[in-house]
């Protein structure tokens, strides 16, 4: 009986050492490793670390995109960063797929880092989402605040916004490009928990029901 325990005893420490040689780390780091180290640089730099904000943020997505220079076309990286929670920024976007360029004020929670594999920051571009309580019309503070109310008062369709109990409009953004200099801003509206999205040509007045994303 010693002997049958002796022997089982020296045989699991053979199994246990064999498994340890078995697990030790990788050799190489494989693609997905060396993506995630590339965006833990990127976000260290001075053009997404002063978006950021200093804030806590989570790697969501690591998607490959295709991006066309002439007849050229290659593979870079979109690294999606989710903040712990919505902030204000006002900065440079581009997006070097569309090339899109534009400056924005923003409540931002989820932002587009666009790369090459070895690092190259090549566009920022923020993602449109709900804003935070902070982002209401009537609290805003953002200086184009009273000429969005000016423009909702004077229209015969969307005046009613402003007066209704059950109705609360946020000031998501204002966006500054080529097409709108003087800004658009976008603002989600909730009206009785039906929800949707409108946009102020501040320069016309013009105001729109949004279907899509007008940031893409």
């Amino acid at each position: 009986m010693t002997i049958l325990v002796i022997l089982t005893v020296v045989f699991a420490i053979l199994v246990v050492s064999n498994l340890s040689d078995k697990a030790g780390p990788p050799t190489e780091s494989t693609p997905e490793q060396k993506l995630y180290k590339v965006a833990e640089r990127l976000v260290k730099t001075q053009q997404v670390s002063s978006i950021i904000g200093g804030l806590n943020y989570n790697i969501t997505r690591i998607v490959p995109v295709k991006l066309r220079e002439g007849e050229v076309e290659k593979t870079i990286w979109c690294i999606r960063l989710r903040l712990e929670k919505s902030r204000l920024v006002e900065a440079e976007f581009q997006h070097p797929v569309t090339g899109q360029h534009m400056r924005a004020v923003i409540w931002l929670d989820t932002l587009r880092v666009y790369a090459t594999e070895d690092g190259e920051l090549l566009g920022i571009w923020p993602e449109l989402s709900w804003p935070p309580e902070e982002a209401r019309l009537d609290a805003s503070k953002l200086s184009v605040a009273d000429r969005v109310r000016g423009i909702l008062a004077q229209s015969t369709v969307f005046s009613n916004l402003l007066e209704e109990p059950n109705t609360t409009i946020y000031l998501t953004a204002v966006i500054y490009d080529k097409n709108h200099p003087e800004g658009l801003a976008l603002l989600h509206v909730n009206e009785a928990g039906k929800k949707y999205l409108i946009s102020v040509d501040l320069a016309t007045g013009t105001i729109r029901l949004t279907q899509e994303n007008p940031l893409g």
